[in-house]
C-alpha cells in the first residue's frame, strides 16, 4: 500500500471513530452511564483509537522521511533541520491559534462567565451523572 492511502484511511477512521461513542450514546447502544461495561467500552473505543492515530503518525513520519530524501537528491544537499523545525513551528502555530480561537469564542459567543468561586458555583447536573453534592 501506498503511504499516502494508509495515511488517508487512517485519518478516515480516527474521524468516524471520534464520532462512534456520541452517535452510540444517542442511539442507546452504550450501556448507562453506571454500568460497569462502559468502562471497558471506553477503554477499548480509545485503544483503537490511539492505535490508528499512531499509525497516521507513522505514516506521516515516513512521508516526510521520503520529502526529505527527495530534497536531498534534488539539490545535493540535506536540510533535515528545515523540515523538521517548520513541522514544529507548524504544529505550535496551530495549537497556538486554536486557543486564541477557543478563548474568543468563550468571550464572546459564549459568555462563558469570569470570576467564578468553584466552591460557591451552582452545579451543573446532567441527567443520568451521578451528583457531586451526594
Amino acid at each position: 500500500f501506498e503511504k499516502q492511502a494508509i495515511l488517508a484511511v487512517a485519518l478516515v477512521i480516527s474521524l468516524a471513530l471520534g464520532m462512534l461513542k456520541v452517535t452510540l450514546r444517542l442511539f442507546d447502544v452504550l450501556p448507562d452511564n453506571g454500568d460497569p461495561m462502559i468502562l471497558v467500552v471506553f477503554v477499548i473505543h480509545a485503544s483503537i483509537v490511539v492505535a490508528v492515530l499512531t499509525e497516521g503518525g507513522v505514516m506521516i513520519s515516513f512521508m516526510i522521511a521520503n520529502l526529505v530524501d527527495e530534497q536531498e537528491l534534488r539539490v545535493n544537499l540535506r536540510h533535515e533541520g528545515v523540515f523538521t523545525s517548520a513541522i514544529g513551528f507548524a504544529s505550535k502555530s496551530v495549537s497556538s491559534i486554536g486557543l486564541i480561537i477557543g478563548g474568543l469564542l468563550l468571550d464572546l459567543v459564549i459568555r462563558f462567565p469570569r470570576h467564578l468561586c468553584p466552591v460557591r458555583s451552582t452545579p451543573i447536573l446532567y441527567s443520568g451523572w451521578p451528583s457531586s453534592t451526594a
